[in-house]
């Protein structure tokens, strides 16, 4: 692409001196410091479970699971580059913590190294460049999106999305049609790791603003035709996506004014908390509603903002640089000030990832007017800006601590929104993580005073923690509250009545079980997972045909549905189809390389067919995948027992026993007496 060279209104920075390298190594080494704490985090309750510890789809490098990578959603987003750099953690370390937050910092540490080289590409102080480096690099705002493995996808894009900017403001200095297809191959890499990337080609103009090129020149515009063409594309995926996953707010409780006001009020208060990072959580209630309409001091947050625009607009007569830090501040940040709502909360700390240097950018060019203005106090002048840095150091030390497990985090929120019920909600499920029923219980007690609208889905999820810990009375009792608050019209009843179904079979009340599934069933929709449990329903009453056609109607509607494959191999093992069984079993298998109860039933056909050997591996490979598959333990044991192969079966058989295998005690005893 040859164009003719436009000058910027800016020099060039020359390679930067060894001084500077320096200082930008003590900015990475000071901003690992400050993340430390997150290396001996562990997963969060909120997330990380689906994206890592659930999810299938991470654990093996194959061509099956690099195509559901790039072919599907996850989890209400389009994003594949995250999900395989997630594959790449699980590949060196499993399920290590260690490695995913060792990976999210390192990240980290690369988008602050190139914010400083962004910056000397568009600003030839060196000043200015260690200013937004290390204010990028130490900002406690940025704790949520560096040590929430979930929120790998944040540090994945800017990567990207900072190198893309990078090769763009030098394409602007040399019309290479390299450096021009580099920052066309980098957006895409951005955008296929998260759809905020979609900002790009707006943050492009805002660089043309700033060096001065002709913006309305033809050459200038056709540039852009690719970047907004793709922007717009991956931004109808973003919201099917969205919409997919019941992301998207229906029934908006606000009118478009008020939305107005909201989105006034989260970009004020992202402004704030860059400036003064007091206060941060990781949730962010929307206001009350006072009557019909929003609280009137929100209107101020209008006024607040048209102020703010007023100001840097008049700074146009001296300078380009505030408006293109504003610039490049609201075009990052428009997406996600729910002008269409999505999700729970009105703010989030890690939308400010990218969109903060544009507010870094007006701190350091006002820092460095500042000490250059009043030059006899500039000895004071650094002293209160290294306070402030190390201020914020402090807040990111302490804000990543309150991030490395999820029990401090929610606790934080529900200290800092005593009045939010999603606060109680998430800390419940906390809380039952470390075995703590009585608070989870009492938490869901407040939710429910707090959210009487939704008492319904409150109910539900106690009851779901009742029936895992096999108080089944309990849970049917939260589960017809459930029902009885529950708006019938909502998808969400259906889902009350199968899992009350299910806890019904679990006490072996068939006729109760099968009435709830067959209220569920006039709903308008039936999913894959209504009919998975009713099969499973169906194979614990002994209707095997029954059984068969609803899970093979959740494979038809989910053919990833690993659970439908194992419960139907589970039918075909009881009607002696062997071999019906063991291609079901690979096939579940196959989606999870992890599936201990897959592979524990697939030694299980190996044992009928003979192929005694391959059946102990297959034992083994359940145990590695799940330690606390106590079946496995015992089946392997009495294999070998079998095999005349003794020495490791007492050893087994203990195990199986301390892990509650209770069905073959006497024989256990037997073989191995103490």
């Amino acid at each position: 692409m040859k164009t003719q060279v436009v000058q910027p209104e800016i020099a060039y920075a020359h390679t930067p001196d060894l001084v500077t390298w320096i200082h930008l190594g003590y900015v990475l080494v000071f901003t690992f410091f400050a993340y430390s704490p997150a290396l001996s985090a562990s997963f969060l309750n909120w997330d990380d479970v689906p994206y890592v510890v659930d999810n299938p789809v991470i654990r093996q490098w194959s061509f099956f699971n690099i195509k559901r990578i790039f072919t599907e959603y996850t989890f209400g987003n389009y994003h594949p580059l995250t999900i395989l750099s997630l594959s790449v953690d699980y590949a060196l370390g499993k399920l290590n913590p260690q490695v995913y937050h060792c990976s999210n910092i390192l990240l980290h540490l690369g988008n602050t190294a190139l914010v400083f080289f962004l910056v000397r590409k568009l600003n030839p102080s060196s000043l200015i460049a260690l200013i937004c480096a290390i204010l990028f690099g130490l900002h406690p705002i940025h704790v949520e999106s560096v040590t929430w493995i979930a929120e790998r996808k944040d540090v994945l894009y800017t990567f990207f999305y900072f190198w893309a900017l990078l090769c763009y403001a030098q394409y602007t200095r040399e019309q290479k049609t390299s450096l021009y297809i580099y920052t066309l191959l980098l957006f895409l890499f951005s955008i296929l790791s998260k759809a905020m990337a979609v900002s790009l080609p707006l943050i492009l103009l805002a660089i043309d603003y700033l060096l001065k090129r002709k913006m309305f020149s033809r050459t200038v515009l056709m540039e852009k035709i690719p970047f907004f063409l793709m922007a717009l594309c991956f931004g109808i995926v973003a919201i099917w996506a969205q919409k997919a996953s019941q992301s998207i707010v229906e029934n908006d409780p606000w009118n478009f004014a008020e939305r107005i006001v909201l989105a006034s009020y989260a970009f004020v208060q992202y402004l704030m908390k860059l400036l003064c990072p007091l206060e941060l959580s990781a949730i962010y209630p929307y206001p009350e509603k006072s009557g019909q309409w929003i609280p009137l001091i929100y209107v101020t947050y209008v006024l607040a903002t048209l102020l703010l625009v007023g100001l840097v607009l008049y700074s146009i007569r001296f300078s380009r640089a505030y408006l293109f830090g504003l610039l490049f501040f609201t075009a990052s940040i428009c997406m996600v000030l729910q002008l269409l709502p999505v999700g729970r909360f009105i703010m989030a700390d890690r939308y400010a990832y990218i969109p903060s240097l544009g507010v870094f950018w007006i701190v350091a060019v006002s820092f460095q007017k500042i000490v250059t203005g009043f030059s006899s106090y500039r000895t004071l002048i650094v002293g209160v800006g290294f306070v402030y840095l190390a201020l914020l150091a402090v807040g990111t030390y302490r804000q990543s601590t309150l991030w490395k497990e999820d029990l401090s985090l929610w606790n934080n929120a529900v200290q800092q929104y005593p009045a939010f019920a999603e606060a109680y909600n998430l800390r419940a499920h906390a809380r039952i993580k470390h075995n703590d029923t009585v608070g989870a219980y009492a938490d869901f007690e407040k939710c429910i005073v707090l959210d009487s609208a939704n008492k319904a889905g409150y109910y539900g999820s106690r009851a779901g923690i009742k029936a895992s810990v096999k108080d089944y009375i309990g849970a049917l009792k939260d589960y017809s509250q459930a029902i009885l608050f529950a708006d019938s019209t909502k998808v969400y009843a259906s889902s009350l009545y199968i899992n009350r179904g299910s806890v019904y079979a679990q006490l072996k009340n068939f006729p109760a079980a099968f009435a709830d599934f067959t209220r569920a069933e006039h709903f308008p929709v039936v999913d894959s997972d209504f009919f998975l449990n009713r099969g499973i329903l169906f194979l614990e009453a002994g209707k095997y045909a029954e059984a068969l056609t609803d899970l093979n109607q959740a494979i038809d509607q989910d053919p990833h549905a690993k659970d439908a494959y194992y419960h139907r191999a589970e039918v075909y093992y009881l009607q002696e189809k062997v071999h019906l069984a063991l291609r079901d079993c690979n096939q579940a298998i196959k989606i999870d390389a992890a599936f201990a109860k897959a592979y524990n039933l697939r030694g299980l056909l190996e044992v009928k067919i003979e192929q005694f050997q391959k059946a102990l591996s297959t034992f083994s490979l359940a145990i590695e995948a799940d330690p606390l598959l106590a079946e496995a333990y015992y089946n392997r044991a009495y294999l070998n027992q079998s095999l005349g192969l003794t020495e490791t079966v007492c050893g087994d058989m203990r195990q199986a026993y301390k892990l509650g295998y209770r069905s073959e005690a006497a024989y256990m005893q037997q073989i191995c007496p103490n």
